[in-house]
């Protein structure tokens, strides 16, 4: 079933009531983390596909010594552990290569900034389908990108759950 973005939208605009009894019957520990609408649909589908995350991960604080201007914030952390692995989950609602490219870009560039990882993500499109053009620019992320590369990607979609291989060559 195809999603438009609006419909989406709409379907987390349910009262927090709703999220936080859908929160707690994924049966998965979230450490006490208030997870947000896309991601609670991101574990749902997962687990409707046999693809379980072990674990939704807190985030951490980070109070940097050296940080010139004073700011206080948390230090990026990923978002779970998916098979053995601490993975960033992202959810992108347009199909373009450029939209998806930012959203790996940030992270990764914060992360390193932070002294932090995050190198393996996974893309929601929400519903929408990926264009086997959109899979092959993802495919070459790695060669376009070679500041931030990342070990993995996913793409989950409205035809399910695929592995982007990357090319590092």
């Amino acid at each position: 079933m195809r999603l438009h973005a609006n419909v989406a939208l709409r379907l987390q605009r349910r009262p927090r009531g709703d999220w936080d009894a859908r929160q707690d019957a994924l049966g998965i520990p979230t450490n006490g983390e208030v997870m947000n609408p896309h991601e609670i649909e991101l574990v749902e589908e997962l687990q409707r596909l046999g693809h379980p995350p072990t674990e939704w991960l807190p985030q951490n604080e980070y109070y940097p010594e050296d940080d010139p201007k004073g700011r206080k914030g948390n230090k990026p952390s990923n978002d779970m552990i998916w098979h053995g692995h601490q993975f960033e989950a992202k959810r992108v609602q347009s199909l373009k290569y450029s939209a998806v490219k930012a959203q790996i870009d940030t992270k990764v560039k914060k992360a390193k900034e932070k002294g932090a990882v995050k190198n393996r993500f996974i893309i929601d499109f929400g519903g929408l389908y990926m264009s086997i053009l959109l899979e092959r620019q993802l495919r070459q992320y790695n060669l376009r990108n070679p500041h931030n590369r990342i070990k993995e990607l996913w793409v989950l979609d409205g035809e399910g759950l695929h592995q982007i291989h990357l090319r590092n060559e």
